[in-house]
């Protein structure tokens, strides 16, 4: 959105041993604000914190009042 290219040499591991050494990563993701807990998002692996966090900002977005 800001004109800026995604794309980069790959930081989350060490590519060397792949023919790819590129590819499009999420940074700075911060899941926390979507788990109960600092401690239980830890407890997860990176992925799943992609699919809680896309599950919790739906709700956010879609204005939904659980409580109700």
């Amino acid at each position: 959105m800001a004109g800026e290219c995604g794309i980069d040499r790959i930081a989350s591991f060490d590519p060397s041993g792949f023919d790819t050494q590129i590819a499009g990563e999420v940074k700075d993701f911060n899941p926390v604000p979507a788990f109960p807990s600092r401690k239980r998002c830890a407890e997860r692996d990176r992925l799943f914190a992609f699919g809680v966090y896309a599950a919790w900002q739906a709700l956010k977005d879609s204005d939904w009042i659980l409580e109700k």
